[in-house]
């Protein structure tokens, strides 16, 4: 092996080796979704503004292709020069003298045959030294080959110098589509390409006028005159592109990154940010490709998803001599032979050539705004049509009508080929091919071109010369045949490519996508699949991949991974599972990094949230020095912890972290390019300001479960408004953007300092302003997606599509967030505000049962007891402080035990371990007043706490449902506890003090079924049936278990599952008027309603069954229509529309059953040994057995959160 060969396979290797980092290295990936994003962006106006230099070089290379196409023009016409068939024709009787056939074919298909060897050496010579100096080369070899056309004095040497002026040809034509669809953006693939057609055009101009101009002469110069003029081309072209910069895409192959970033600048991006995205989209491309194998070979285009796509660049390029192409290539002679004197035909061919460059122009918007198989297959069509119409008109009686009306038709057939199938099929070429053997496949495919040209050549001119089959325009049949074939192979196997990256192609080409379902198929922009190995053949997901068993490759889960019950984040295809993750300094630093865990099951984004889910969904990668055991405090320290001996005060807060007590400030610490992309990606969402202001504006004017007192958000939201308008007033540029969160930034990492003499009024000057922080930015947008989800958003956004889009790109913002506010400074109120909010958010789009929400309630208690919230803190707090966070502490405490009940997991939070009081039962005004007021309205209070006026606020409820959730602790930690004598006299204990603590609640705080008939807010209505639904399933659950412990029926349990589903239909007469509620009402229905109902039917059953006595204090057929009225209630919810449609469906046919049976008793059959519920049908065990297979906990309706679930 030759040293120069050592030296490519070491240089390819190394580019293997720094390429597949990029599909797990953080930032690469970031980079890369937003490369790919803005280019999906860009109009094409946009591209061209901020692209001139990339248009200019991708034309200059297309224009390489005038040489072929002046030559080509040039032999169709000197067929029909008079002194060319003077020196070189034959006589034939009755036509005088002209050009054999041939010499004819041998002229024309001279070049052609060259042009095939060259198309064959591109390939491998552009792989090896790029698409500049493989074509500098060709045009060096181009001004050689003149030599001998110029000076041939026969045929034969004619022929020979057109051979070898086509090999040259060969490398224009395969590099030009290939590196001019590399250099530019996205927008403008098709119009840069097309201009492909229009330098044919340009050199059948330039030949029609100098072959017009010299056909007159009578000496050898009528030819070689313009056979010289083929020299004013390469020389100019050689210096260009000298100067022009390589494809970014052949140099990120060939591992040279600096260099493909300067191609990147010089092509037109504008900021270096943005040429290192784009460097990052094409390695992530290449990359993906690069698993199918090493270094390319011709044999790679025949194996795998690439034969579909070798064989549709084949067959496009073939095509163009099959719909009426070579008519226009000889477009004088057929003139001549329609009928035409040759004055009239040369001039023909002037106006045809200037109508085929206007076509050329038409052609360029076309190609940007419409589709490529749309073009392809109208033009197609239209040549059909054209060209059996010229072969009708050639076949009736002749005369000048009919002669100058097949001259029109030619010219149409031309200029419609010129407009549609000629410049479409160089983009068609180009988009088709993979990236890795884009080289090889457009020279493959030009070479079924001269393959199908080279006898097409020789039949057109069999049919039109007079020695041959003297057709004339009666070839329009032949020709519109072969097109008609055309036309159906691209109907059935052309796929639409139009504004797909070369990552999508590949993705649809491997997926194996029908051509026509390319254009409605969606690729998201994380998607990295590869699903195929080196050898070609599928590669198995990563579960059976491990497990080593057969998977079936379906997308998006396979069959073995659904049974396993494995969604979409299991279940994938990893493109390169034996590579390891490689630790590397970042690239813009030289700071090793380390990668946190990812967030995960973000759900299906829309467009508009496509790169902050990207983002948000990738790891996290912070420089550790902006979080250092030096630069964050402990947080809080408990009486038992290293340093209680040292202190007088044991408790040890984190105000250290927010009172000034003389520590020094953290060190100002750059950030990094990838921190301060995160943070703009976060800032990003305040452009549509006016729209989340009004959602939480909304929500807190309705809301009767906001946790965050109004006054302290509402505060903070005027003076962001503030902020923002001053700083991203209108579309602000990368710039301002980038010092706005660099700023921001700064002042997320200082410590969050609050003056001991400070109130509600000023407290939001802590955090916004100019210290302005992310935490604040975060809770808001947290609180504008929960009220955007409940329907409070305007009406342009109000459809539920793009409600859930809007909410969830709230929630992609607050989980980054998050992240990033954890790297830059400590626990602080603000912070611990934002996760619970952030988890509020989380419930409803990601469901109660989800691990990431689940994770997220972790963080949050860890939070809390880091802050130490959980304790009641000393009295240099200030008092609205130390309200708030009492607040928070009850809030978060009742949502830890309604998560817990419903998993039946232990919860995080436990009464025992925590002394905060219960939150004073104040407004949220008074709470965030001045000093002197809070003071007052505190004195305003009774002895409990509770506010005297009677009102209804926040305070009230978050107390109110505190005080229900402490006894749901012993009840959940008691059900962990065997039966016995014991737990049952705790039980009766819980029950007990639970019943007087609701008796002692403020009165207008109890629910009251005749609040329905008052004037009160919805929203304090459901508040209130909510908050008593819990209080009684307390009742239920002590009575269940109660059950469990003594076997034995009691009135109390059916009793309280009597009043739970009276209760329950109580608000189901509501929903009946009001859709405000329907979701609740769903939600209610299943949480409370099918567990009482269940108890009380089974227990109706069995009383008929026995016939013993039912132990139920209240009316037996009173029970019986209440069950009914709940059956038809849940055939009411059982519409197509509800995700729980099937199980309503269910348990109405088992209850109604079970109602029949219970109305209508059954003959009973006495069985001797046999357990009578077990041959009785049906079984209600049975249902609820089934129930579990279910998917309850992933349907809409129970992904509104427990009790937090209003307004």
């Amino acid at each position: 092996m030759s040293s120069v060969d050592k030296n490519d396979d070491l240089e390819g290797e190394k580019a293997a080796i720094e390429q597949s980092e990029v599909l797990v290295n953080t930032d690469l990936m970031n980079d890369a979704f937003d490369g790919e994003n803005r280019e999906h962006e860009m109009s094409t106006w946009a591209a061209m503004k901020s692209h001139p230099w990339a248009c200019l070089w991708a034309f200059t290379m297309c224009f390489t292709i005038v040489m072929e196409s002046f030559d080509m023009f040039l032999n169709g016409n000197f067929v029909a020069l008079p002194h060319f068939k003077k020196v070189y024709g034959v006589e034939v009787p009755g036509h005088g003298k002209t050009i054999e056939t041939k010499w004819q074919s041998s002229l024309f298909q001279a070049g052609q045959c060259g042009a095939f060897i060259g198309v064959f050496l591109a390939g491998p010579i552009t792989n090896k030294f790029g698409y500049r100096w493989t074509t500098i080369f060709a045009l060096m070899l181009m001004n050689a080959t003149i030599f001998v056309s110029f000076f041939a004095n026969s045929l034969t040497l004619l022929v020979v110098g057109q051979a070898l002026e086509g090999v040259p040809w060969g490398f224009f034509i395969a590099n030009s589509p290939a590196y001019a669809s590399e250099i530019v953006p996205l927008s403008l693939r098709g119009a840069c390409t097309a201009t492909l057609q229009m330098s044919w055009s340009i050199g059948s101009i330039i030949v029609a006028g100098v072959t017009y101009g010299f056909n007159k002469r009578n000496d050898e110069w009528a030819w070689r005159v313009p056979l010289a003029l083929q020299w004013i081309f390469p020389t100019p072209l050689l210096i260009l592109l000298f100067f022009a910069p390589e494809s970014p895409w052949w140099l990120i192959r060939r591992g040279r990154k600096a260099e493909a970033l300067r191609s990147i600048e010089r092509l037109g991006s504008k900021s270096h940010e943005e040429a290192q995205q784009s460097l990052a989209m094409i390695e992530r491309t290449v990359e993906i490709e690069a698993q199918m194998g090493g270094s390319p070979t011709l044999l790679d285009l025949l194996k795998g998803t690439d034969l579909r796509r070798t064989i549709i660049t084949c067959l496009i390029y073939a095509s163009q001599n099959f719909a009426g192409n070579l008519i226009a290539n000889q477009a004088t002679y057929f003139f001549e032979q329609a009928g035409m004197g040759p004055e009239r035909s040369f001039q023909l061919n002037l106006i045809n050539s200037c109508l085929q460059l206007v076509a050329n122009i038409i052609a360029l918007p076309l190609a940007s705004s419409f589709g490529r198989r749309t073009i392809y297959l109208w033009g197609t069509a239209t040549n059909v049509t054209l060209l059996m119409v010229l072969g009708v008109c050639a076949s009736i009686s002749q005369n000048q009508a009919t002669n100058y009306a097949q001259a029109i038709l030619g010219i149409l057939i031309s200029f419609v080929f010129a407009g549609s199938l000629g410049p479409i099929s160089y983009t068609i070429i180009a988009e088709t091919s993979s990236v890795r053997l884009r080289a090889l496949s457009t020279g493959v495919g030009r070479a079924a071109y001269y393959i199908a040209e080279i006898p097409m050549i020789y039949l057109a001119s069999q049919m039109l010369n007079p020695g041959g089959w003297n057709l004339a325009g009666k070839c329009g049949y032949v020709w519109g045949g072969t097109a008609c074939v055309c036309f159906a192979s691209a109907y059935f196997f052309l796929p639409e490519l139009k504004g797909r990256s070369y990552r999508e192609s590949d993705i649809l080409f491997n997926r194996r996508i029908p051509a026509r379902k390319f254009k409605s198929t969606v690729i998201d922009v994380r998607d990295n699949e590869h699903s195929r190995r080196r050898n070609g053949t599928l590669a198995s997901c990563e579960p059976c991949r491990k497990d080593k068993v057969r998977c079936d490759h379906a997308q998006p889960v396979c069959e073995r991974c659904q049974k396993r019950g494995y969604t979409s984040n299991r279940c994938f295809y990893h493109p390169a599972p034996l590579t390891s993750t490689r630790r590397r300094p970042d690239r813009h630093s030289q700071i090793h990094l380390s990668p946190s865990p990812s967030l995960r099951n973000l759900g299906n984004l829309m467009s508009d949230s496509e790169t902050l889910d990207a983002v948000a969904e990738c790891p996290s990668v912070i420089q550790p020095a902006l979080r250092t055991e030096q630069l964050l405090p402990a947080g809080y320290l408990g009486p038992t912890s290293f340093i209680a001996g040292l202190e007088e005060n044991v408790d040890l807060f984190l105000h250290g972290q927010q009172f000034n007590t003389g520590r020094s400030e953290n060190p100002t610490i750059a950030p990094s390019p990838g921190l301060v992309k995160r943070t703009t990606e976060v800032l990003r969402c305040l452009q549509d300001f006016s729209a989340i202001k009004n959602l939480v504006q909304k929500y807190y004017s309705v809301s009767q479960t906001a946790i965050i007192p109004s006054s302290l958000i509402l505060n903070a939201l005027d003076e962001l408004g503030v902020t923002v308008n001053a700083i991203l007033f209108g579309p602000a540029s990368d710039e301002q953007l980038f010092t706005f969160s660099t700023f921001v930034i700064h002042n997320t990492s200082k410590t969050l300092k609050i003056p001991q003499n400070s109130d509600g009024t000023v407290f939001h000057k802590c955090f916004t302003g100019p210290s302005l922080r992310l935490e604040i930015i975060g809770v808001i947008c947290a609180l504008a997606g929960r009220a955007n989800y409940f329907g409070l958003a305007d009406s342009a956004i109000r459809d539920t599509e793009s409600r859930t889009r809007f909410s969830h790109k709230m929630l992609v913002v607050c989980d980054l967030t998050i992240q990033i506010c954890k790297s830059l400074t400590g626990l602080n109120d603000i912070s611990l505000w934002l996760v619970h909010e952030d988890l509020l958010l989380s419930k409803l789009l990601r469901g109660d049962s989800s691990s990431v929400t689940w994770n997220r309630l972790g963080e949050l208690a860890t939070d809390i007891f880091e802050l130490g919230a959980h304790r009641d803190s000393p009295s240099l707090l200030p008092l609205f402080l130390l309200e708030s966070r009492r607040r928070l502490f009850a809030a978060s405490y009742q949502l830890d035990k309604s998560i817990a009940t419903f998993l039946g997991r232990p919860p995080r939070i436990s009464r025992r371990h925590s002394d905060c009081r219960l939150p004073l039962d104040i407004s949220d005004v008074d709470l965030a007043g001045h000093t002197h007021v809070l003071e007052a309205a505190r004195r305003s209070l009774d002895s409990n706490g509770w506010n005297t006026k009677k009102v209804y606020q926040q305070a009230s409820w978050i107390r109110l449902r505190f005080i229900i959730s402490t006894f749901r602790e012993e009840i959940l930690e008691l059900s962990l506890q065997k039966p016995s004598p014991n737990r049952t006299e705790q039980l009766r204990d819980v029950s007990s003090r639970c019943h007087k603590a609701w008796n002692l609640l403020p009165e207008h705080l109890q629910y009251t079924s005749s609040c329905w008939e008052s004037d009160l807010p919805i929203g304090v209505k459901l508040i209130s049936i909510i908050s008593y639904l819990a209080y009684l399933y307390n009742e239920f659950s002590i009575q269940s278990l109660l059950y469990q412990d003594s076997k034995k029926s009691n009135v109390a349990l059916l009793d309280v599952s009597s009043e739970i589903l009276s209760t329950v239909l109580t608000l189901g007469r509501q929903w009946e008027r009001s859709v405000d509620i329907k979701g609740d009402f769903t939600w209610i229905a299943l949480v409370y309603g099918f567990s009482c109902a269940g108890v009380l039917i089974r227990a109706i059953q069995e009383q008929t069954r026995t016939g013993q006595p039912l132990l139920y204090s209240g009316s037996r057929s009173s029970l019986i229509r209440n069950l009914s009225v709940f059956i038809s209630q849940l055939e009411s919810m059982a519409g197509p529309e509800q995700a729980t449609s099937p199980l309503f469906i269910r348990a109405t046919s088992v209850f109604s059953s079970i109602i029949d049976e219970i109305l209508e008793p059954r003959p009973e059959v006495p069985v001797e040994g046999t357990n009578l519920d077990a041959i009785l049908d049906p079984d209600i065990d049975t249902f609820f057995f089934d129930l579990q297979e279910m998917d309850l906990f992933e349907t809409q309706d129970f992904r509104v959160a427990f009790d937090d679930m209003l307004y």
